[in-house]
């Protein structure tokens, strides 16, 4: 079994493994030995921020027994010790997987986060800007669910034709060059608890009915608290044609966004294919751009997370909403209020609250 190698700068402080000494001793002779040269000097340039080489894959490592544990290693770069974070994530032998797994690869690209995300508003108004939001948020899902103990699921309701699909799309296309949402229904459910836990990005799940298996909707729900104190990796999309209201449970572990245009302008349609000609071929590097800011966002986000539930609570306190719908949406809410001292976007945090508080109590409402 090969891995990928997700490699991030961290803190100094070495977690305790009985398997510690031995990892870093294989780990440090395969990152000046599997490495290339430009990929070295890659390291070198961002070793002060958050690199992620997503489909390096070491064929010395197929050999490596403990290739699902991870660890830290000692670099030298200019001069400087640094730290080194190693995540090993196993691929699968399947072709399937094999395909899923090549896609991962960072293009230079010249477009800019806040042109893409103007883009995305034009082709999917608040929506869009909803979505923005979790995805800050689910880059940044270990450190927030420190703070939160949770994390919602991103739920698109709607007809069809009516965007919810193409809006995961491409929120998937920011880890990969050629998303595609994935129907619930085929999984099996070892299937679907194996892909959220193989995946560090966002997973998009698509076809949602009421009448999912009962064991597959008690799996979603772990996704929000994880299971005996661990969580999944990853971020959550789905989206489905029924509201999924039959179980109260599992809807308010959702940041539920509706969807209800089906017909679109001949200027939609041109704003559409132009995000979708942008898509392409991935967007990686605007994900990277956000990635170099998590010291700051490691250091900023509880007090950010405390301060916005106090005003999400605030806003709603006349409505008598459900105290974890307005966790979600405090969740995805803190993270671009932290992130937002770091980058331009098209809207602000006064903009985001005031949507925010309209789409908690319309969730509420629904219960």
């Amino acid at each position: 079994m090969k891995p990928i190698y997700v490699i991030t700068r961290a803190h100094n402080n070495l977690p305790h493994n009985r398997k510690q000494a031995e990892l870093e001793k294989y780990l440090r002779g395969l990152i000046h030995i599997s490495l290339t040269q430009e990929e070295r000097r890659q390291l070198e340039r961002d070793i002060d921020g958050i690199v992620q080489f997503l489909n390096l894959k070491y064929p010395k490592a197929a050999e490596y027994l403990i290739s699902k544990d991870a660890g830290w290693i000692a670099v030298n770069a200019k001069g400087r010790d640094k730290s080194i974070y190693i995540v090993l994530e196993p691929i699968g032998e399947s072709y399937t997987e094999h395909i899923q797994e090549s896609k991962r690869v960072a293009l230079p690209k010249s477009l800019s986060l806040m042109e893409y995300s103007q883009m995305l508003i034009r082709s999917f108004g608040d929506n869009a800007k909803v979505a923005l939001c979790y995805f800050f948020a689910s880059i940044f899902k270990d450190i927030i669910r420190g703070v939160t103990q949770s994390f919602p699921i991103l739920y698109f309701y709607g007809a069809a034709h009516t965007g919810k699909t193409q809006l995961g799309n491409s929120l998937t296309s920011l880890f990969t060059s050629k998303p595609l949402a994935a129907n619930l229904n085929n999984y099996t459910l070892a299937g679907l608890k194996e892909e959220l836990i193989r995946v560090n990005t966002i997973v998009h799940l698509d076809e949602y009915k009421n009448s999912l298996d009962i064991n597959k909707r008690e799996l979603l729900k772990t996704f929000w608290d994880g299971v005996c104190g661990r969580f999944y990796n990853c971020g959550l999309v789905v989206s489905g044609q029924e509201m999924p209201t039959t179980d109260i449970a599992l809807f308010n572990r959702l940041v539920f966004l509706t969807f209800s245009k089906s017909e679109f302008s001949d200027e939609e349609k041109r704003n559409y294919e132009a995000l979708k000609s942008v898509e392409k071929y991935g967007l990686e590097n605007l994900t990277e751009e956000i990635l170099r800011i998590r010291f700051s966002f490691m250091f900023d986000f509880k007090s950010a997370w405390e301060n916005t539930f106090a005003d999400l609570s605030y806003n709603v306190c006349q409505h008598a909403v459900d105290e974890r719908i307005i966790k979600n949406w405090a969740t995805i809410l803190a993270a671009f209020r932290t992130v937002q001292r770091h980058i331009s976007m098209p809207f602000d945090y006064g903009e985001m609250l005031a949507i925010a508080t309209k789409l908690c109590i319309e969730q509420n409402s629904k219960v």
